[in-house]
């Protein structure tokens, strides 16, 4: 039996296509959005067009932890640089 991908195609390009695709089902109206996570909080990084000009990103305060055990999961996860000099 044959697997059916459902997603969307559009794509960030970055981190890479597979990872930065937006994981809304094929089909939909608006923004597309992939589900990430960044220092330990979990984002949404939202773009319209199939190729994005300009990106928004949502984190929230709740860890990624344990949402990353559960479902949807984070398509990759990132660390900011700290600002603070050592």
């Amino acid at each position: 039996m044959a697997d059916f991908d459902v997603r969307c195609s559009a794509s960030l390009g970055s981190p890479s296509v597979e990872e930065g695709r937006c994981q809304l089902f094929m089909g939909h109206d608006g923004p597309h959005a992939a589900l990430f996570a960044r220092d330990n909080k979990r984002c949404v990084r939202s773009w319209i067009g199939r190729r994005p000009v300009e990106v928004v990103d949502r984190c929230g305060g709740i860890e990624q932890w344990p949402w990353m055990r559960g479902l949807p999961m984070p398509a990759w996860a990132e660390r900011q640089a700290s600002s603070a000099a050592v």
